[in-house]
């Protein structure tokens, strides 16, 4: 499988060796689907922030006593356990996404090598020894 931060820091080289190979460029649809990705983790980490501060200023407000703030309080944190639980669900489609999007793809070829499609592309260079011959098909 490739890997995302190379195809990240190089994508015309990712879509260069993808031509080599006669498939069509597509660095650009899995760095959306990257970034899509990412966005949906962060969006995740900010809202579980947000519910660890307001959990602990509901520990503060139920100390005090402060009842409408502690239930105020309460209903941000299951707003946020519903948000991050819908976020993590988001980050892991779009994750499975991309694992599925690079597992497609052929792997890059060795500079060496010839362009082509598959092995019938490859030119032979040399030979060694002789060709086994098997008494079955």
């Amino acid at each position: 499988m490739h890997d995302i931060r190379k195809i990240r820091e190089n994508p015309e080289k990712f879509d260069n060796n993808l031509r080599r190979r006669y498939e069509k460029p597509c660095a650009e649809e899995i760095l959306n689907l990257d970034k899509e990705r990412r966005s949906k983790i962060l969006l995740c980490e900010k809202a579980q922030a947000e519910k660890n501060e307001a959990s602990e200023k509901i520990k503060e407000a139920k100390k005090n006593e402060q009842h409408k703030k502690f239930d105020e309080l309460r209903k941000i944190v299951s707003k946020k356990k519903l948000e991050i639980s819908k976020l993590e669900a988001d980050a892991k489609s779009y994750d499975e996404k991309l694992k599925e999007a690079l597992l497609k793809l052929p792997n890059a070829p060795h500079s060496d090598i010839p362009d082509g499609k598959n092995e019938e592309h490859n030119l032979e260079v040399r030979r060694w020894g002789e060709k086994r011959k098997f008494d079955f098909q």
